[in-house]
């Protein structure tokens, strides 16, 4: 995002652990502190592809020996999303 719009970049990443309002991310593009992300969601669990399934989230700041990984707290989450994030961090611990 830029300002309140949509960017134009678009690249790929995956979650490495996730909860319900934020997520470690693996991403091989360089992502700075406070970056708004609006992130597709490629999840079969929630049936079709469509432009409904994504979050927008905020890069925090995340310390680690890794360049690739990054701290994403989430600051848009639809209710089926939400509950399928719940759904992944129960079975996670």
């Amino acid at each position: 995002l830029e300002e309140k719009f949509v960017g134009r970049a678009v690249f790929e990443g995956k979650f490495l652990k996730i909860t319900p309002k934020e997520a470690i991310m693996e991403s091989h593009t360089a992502l700075e502190p406070l970056n708004n992300l609006k992130i597709w969601l490629d999840i079969e669990a929630l049936g079709e592809k469509n432009d409904d399934n994504h979050v927008y989230g905020k890069v925090v700041e995340y310390k680690t020996d890794r360049d690739d990984h990054y701290y994403v707290r989430f600051t848009s989450v639809p209710p089926n999303i939400q509950s399928y994030f719940k759904t992944l961090a129960s079975e996670n611990t």
